[in-house]
């Protein structure tokens, strides 16, 4: 999980305001963070939050649910630290396949059906194209005992200045148990999905940073403050995964200056 600069945090800000007051329709050009960019999702209806304090710096939802389509549209873009091994490809790309097994069912909510993989480096690096499916019991408003289907169809690749960086870039849906995945939306959040470019990281966001560890650390303390104990216990993982890159990454940057 990495943590935006100062600057990138109003820039994060300042979309999702207008986005929210305004849809996707009212935005053009591409949203750039530390790293990388993506192009909204097209179509109207589309509203915009951010969440980098748990790693996802930006996220678009079309709805909301209505009785003659009661299903939820997300797509979202979201950042993880993880130990990916350097030299080994095979290695690394299975941790990305684990990485979203991990994130797809960490939750007791949630149990698996099935999970597609491929390999993908249409954008210029290794990435994961997936479809994840899982039933979701869950759901938030819904009464007790309510079955719903949760597919996620994403692309999860390793960035190319840093393959510890996983940049998640997916879209979902969540319908209620006998309804399918509605194709009608794929025109809107497909080039989404696709529109991922990489940069060069700054410097700066390959070094241990201290104010990371203390904003992780306050995120996870709030989830657990809230009685989110999954949330809390996934977000502790991540500081300890952030720790365990930071370290590689110097030793990494010891042995080469040695």
């Amino acid at each position: 999980m990495r943590w935006k600069t100062p600057t990138s945090f109003w820039l994060v800000t300042i979309f999702a305001v207008g986005l929210l007051a305004g849809g996707c329709a009212g935005l053009s050009g591409r949203l750039h963070f530390d790293g990388f960019s993506v192009v909204p999702p097209e179509g109207g209806g589309w509203t915009a939050d951010a969440w980098s304090e748990r790693g996802m710096p930006v996220s678009f939802s079309k709805g909301p649910p209505t009785p003659s389509r009661p299903r939820t549209i997300v797509a979202m873009v979201t950042e993880t630290y993880l130990a990916l091994p350097t030299q080994d490809r095979t290695q690394a790309m299975q941790r990305l396949v684990e990485s979203v097994e991990r994130e797809q069912w960490g939750e007791a909510r949630f149990k698996r059906i099935a999970l597609e993989t491929s390999e993908d480096r249409s954008l210029g690096t290794d990435c994961i194209r997936y479809v994840a499916t899982s039933e979701d019991r869950g759901v938030p408003g819904q009464p007790a005992g309510s079955v719903f289907i949760l597919e996620v169809r994403g692309l999860r690749c390793g960035h190319p200045s840093d393959p510890h960086l996983a940049v998640d870039i997916s879209y979902s849906q969540r319908f209620p148990r006998g309804l399918g995945w509605d194709s009608a939306f794929d025109a809107e959040a497909e080039p989404f999905l696709r529109s991922d470019r990489f940069a060069p990281l700054p410097v700066s966001e390959r070094r241990w940073g201290p104010e990371q560890w203390e904003r992780m650390i306050s995120a996870a303390r709030r989830a657990k403050a809230e009685g989110n104990k999954g949330e809390a216990e996934r977000l502790c993982v991540e500081v300890l995964r952030y720790v365990d890159a930071s370290v590689i990454r110097s030793l990494f940057n010891y042995a080469s200056l040695l």
